[in-house]
């Protein structure tokens, strides 16, 4: 997954923001997926270590998608036209 969060990132830089926003969403949603750690009985306890893990992986995914929002609703990157 690091590999498809590279990519949105280079993707933005190339100003392909379409694609990035797809991409970046996408990345950001498997990282919501780190819930799912409590829908299952653990084989052992986890650590503190783990939950915090777990938690740091959600608030990531959730600032990510948070940014993507933004970024396309109302910075609107994707509309300014390239001064290039």
């Amino acid at each position: 997954m690091t590999l498809v969060g590279l990519l949105g990132f280079w993707l933005y830089a190339k100003r392909q923001f379409r694609l990035t926003y797809a991409l970046l969403s996408f990345y950001a949603l498997t990282s919501l997926t780190s819930l799912g750690h409590y829908l299952f009985p653990a084989a052992s306890p986890m650590t503190v270590k783990m939950h915090s893990l777990i938690a740091l992986d959600v608030a990531a995914g959730m600032l990510l998608l948070g940014y993507v929002a933004w970024s396309l609703g109302i910075h609107r990157e994707w509309a300014v036209q390239s001064r290039d």
